[in-house]
């Protein structure tokens, strides 16, 4: 029997990727607050859902797999209090919707993947970081921290449940790859202040391999590291990048400058995450994109 996955949060670009790469064996439920705003994949059945739990139980009775990819964007504009409320309710309060709305289902699903980010560490220099290090406590920490609380609440209804925490995706098309790479377009690339800190990159396409693993492999629950297994310094990754491009490395973007320029959000832009996914690595997990060169190599043709 094929089986049934909703999708919350199908309409941004990892959940396009995901849908594309299951429908084919999956029957596929995109569950949206308003699904005529989104463009359509042929073969995909799209559910309009209210901010109640009777709402989210309706779609996600009857389901087997539920895959969760909500929250606003974190570069989406400047941080303030607004925005911030905004980051926060559209991550915590739809998982926990999720949870809750599986708790009241006749029939439950087996299996709930939630998104999570490799903000929850903090910033913390070169120390490497696997799902069992400690947590930050900055504003994006203690987000991250209730955002996989809300998920992990699924756990008591015998869901097996599992949450990836995505580092910065690379993708040529979408996401903040392209940002990341525009001033070096111009002649104006270089490091973000002293370049020492460790962006916990992953290739778009590990990424969503790595959601396919997790709604397909049994073994796995709990924590996963969405990130390649090797973290580069920002002076890393800013050199490979000029050399893909033929343009200079030479300019410093002061951190004072970022502040002024993204707010808050430029404390994580410099923050520094070595992190690694140890739990991937060691169920036997193969990256195509293991090394950033490999990566950036595919990415900028």
């Amino acid at each position: 029997m094929v089986e049934r996955v909703v999708i919350f949060g199908g309409s941004g670009f990892l959940g396009k990727r995901l849908i594309n790469n299951l429908k084919n064996h999956y029957q596929i439920v995109v569950a949206s607050r308003n699904p005529d705003s989104i463009s359509k994949e042929e073969g995909v059945e799209y559910s309009a859902f209210k901010y109640d739990t009777e709402s989210f139980k309706n779609i996600i009775d009857g389901s087997n797999i539920v895959v969760n990819f909500s929250g606003a964007s974190i570069a989406g504009q400047r941080w303030n209090k607004k925005y911030k409320k905004i980051m926060y309710d559209s991550r915590i309060e739809t998982t926990r919707m999720i949870s809750d709305a599986i708790s009241l289902c006749t029939e439950k699903p087996h299996t709930l993947v939630s998104t999570s980010a490799t903000g929850i560490y903090g910033s913390r220099d070169n120390e490497t970081l696997t799902e069992l290090s400690p947590l930050g406590n900055d504003y994006l920490a203690n987000m991250c921290i209730d955002w996989e609380k809300s998920a992990l609440k699924a756990d008591k209804d015998n869901v097996r449940t599992v949450c990836i925490r995505v580092g910065v995706v690379l993708d040529k098309m979408e996401g903040g790859f392209t940002r990341m790479i525009q001033p070096f377009k111009y002649f104006v690339g270089g490091r973000l202040g002293n370049g020492n800190q460790f962006l916990p990159w992953i290739h778009v396409d590990d990424i969503i391999k790595i959601y396919e693993e997790a709604i397909k492999n049994t073994k796995i629950s709990g924590i996963i590291n969405g990130t390649a297994p090797q973290p580069v310094t920002n002076i890393e990754f800013s050199s490979v990048v000029a050399k893909a491009l033929k343009r200079p490395n030479l300019l410093v973007v002061p951190v004072f400058m970022l502040k002024i320029i993204v707010g808050e959000f430029a404390e994580f832009l410099i923050g520094s995450q070595r992190a690694v996914p140890q739990k991937l690595l060691s169920n036997g997990f193969n990256f195509k994109y293991a090394d950033i060169q490999s990566a950036i190599d595919n990415l900028i043709e």
